[in-house]
């Protein structure tokens, strides 16, 4: 393995030496989330569904992916070694649409990856449609939260989450007066009268909450209504009226990151790359590629 070594002499005369190696690396802690569902549109009788969070996948050592899952630390970002002048795709998935017919769900988030020759690919689902009383709510990544009517009690159900990736949708209340629309599930947590939990993740060198349900109609983290905010992954709030539309889910992000004492991306398109805490830490907020030469 090659390597240069570099280094100062201290105050107190002590020579300090750095080895900094001038290999491909070897191994990367990632995470990945996808785009968040959109909200349904309400009608004159029925609360509208939020959008269920895109999925999301880490393998960050000590951290949680989506749906409570241990970080998968044993699955690299590849399965051999990183290839030398070839291209790695990162794909960012947006934000599923809300709806604009009232009745109606949103629409699905778009799916957030990783791709490329010699490693297994990483693929997160975009978040479900909150559903809305005349279609229901979908799964995803994050499953859509159920609407809210009282036309008999009729089920309305949330839809699934994808396993490691997110939880469900709540259930919206059928059964009674106000008849409650449900948010949409979270990566940290089922949807419930309030927003499902989203997922922190310290891969930046700073905490960030991820992958957070959109709201039904007695949301409190993020209201009713609301859009998913850009590169979280949020799901979109179900709309307020039936003259509003549903709000939009967020759109994804992809983060990775390796030591510093491997050699830097020499390629980088559309992504940032920034050095904290001893690693180089590549940010996409929208589709790009990466490579070494």
């Amino acid at each position: 393995m090659a390597a240069r070594l570099t280094g100062y002499v201290s105050a107190s005369n002590t020579p300090t030496v750095t080895v900094i190696s001038d290999s491909l690396p070897q191994q990367f802690e990632y995470l990945v989330v996808a785009g968040g569902g959109g909200g349904s549109k309400m009608t004159s009788t029925a609360q509208a569904g939020g959008g269920g969070a895109g999925g999301l996948r880490t393998n960050v050592v000590g951290a949680t992916s989506g749906g409570g899952a241990v970080a998968n630390t044993a699955q690299g970002l590849h399965s051999g070694t990183i290839v030398s002048g070839t291209t790695y795709t990162i794909t960012v998935g947006s934000g599923g649409a809300g709806a604009t017919t009232s009745g109606n769900r949103g629409s699905n988030g778009n799916s957030s990856e990783i791709t490329g020759s010699g490693f297994t690919t990483i693929t997160t689902a975009g978040g479900g449609a909150g559903g809305g009383q005349n279609e229901t709510a979908n799964s995803g990544g994050s499953g859509g939260g159920g609407y809210g009517s009282g036309s008999g009690g009729v089920s309305s159900a949330g839809g699934a989450g994808t396993t490691n990736e997110g939880y469900a949708g709540g259930t919206g209340n059928t059964s009674s007066h106000p008849y409650n629309s449900a948010s949409g599930g979270g990566a940290g947590g089922t949807g419930s009268a309030n927003n499902g939990a989203g997922q922190a993740s310290s891969i930046t060198g700073s905490s960030v909450t991820y992958a957070i349900g959109g709201g039904g109609n007695l949301a409190t983290t993020i209201a009713y209504g609301t859009a998913g905010a850009a590169n979280t992954g949020n799901g979109g709030g179900g709309s307020t009226s039936s003259t509003n539309n549903g709000a939009a889910g967020g759109s994804g992000i992809v983060v990775l990151r390796h030591p510093t004492n491997y050699r830097q991306a020499t390629t980088l398109t559309v992504g940032t790359v920034a050095t904290s805490n001893g690693y180089y830490i590549y940010t996409f907020n929208a589709s790009g590629t990466i490579g070494w030469s």
